[in-house]
């Protein structure tokens, strides 16, 4: 409710500056040729601002727990970089599945926890629709975006850890964590 309160928010306020760059434009270029153009151009990128799609968040912005699994604090939407997509390609040549990178709605929190034992995590899988919720220091390190992409390949759940191929083709790292 609130996300789409805020889409169309967002898409009123782009409409009404296009109008008004509209607007202005013609005024200050009436005996110019380009003036239809350009505002042909401002009015086409207006359109844009309401095709955003905000991603869902798995949970309320502070703290909320999955089940009675993980409880994650902070989290907001992040956009997967290049590293990510190519870690997804990586793991589906090595299994031999494919999967739908682009269905996967990416956040980042503050932290991620499990919450019987207290452990911190690097991140989460969380399925339909697919999300991936990373540790902030995590969220560009491609072991734990390898693994957490395993398990959506894999089908997700924590089965997928007794699975040989998630142990087969997760990226290792080759040294100790060190956190920035």
């Amino acid at each position: 409710m609130i996300r789409s309160a805020l889409q169309t928010i967002v898409a009123a306020f782009v409409a009404v500056i296009a109008g008004v760059g509209a607007v202005l434009c013609i005024l200050l270029w009436k005996d110019d040729h380009r003036a239809p153009a350009f505002v042909l151009a401002v009015v086409l990128l207006a359109g844009c601002a309401g095709s955003v799609r905000l991603p869902d968040l798995p949970v309320s912005p502070t703290n909320i727990e999955y089940g009675t699994v993980v409880r994650w604090w902070n989290v907001e939407p992040m956009i997967p970089t290049t590293m990510h997509a190519y870690v997804h390609t990586m793991m589906e040549e090595c299994l031999g599945l494919v999967g739908d990178f682009w269905a996967i709605r990416w956040f980042v929190a503050d932290f991620v926890q499990r919450a019987d034992d207290y452990e911190r995590l690097g991140g989460i899988w969380i399925g339909d629709p697919p999300r991936i919720i990373l540790d902030r220091r995590m969220a560009n390190d491609p072991v734990t975006a390898s693994h957490e992409m395993l398990h959506g390949l894999l089908g997700g759940g924590n089965a997928d850890h007794d699975d040989p191929r998630l142990a087969y083709c997760e990226i290792k790292r080759l040294g100790p964590v060190v956190p920035r």
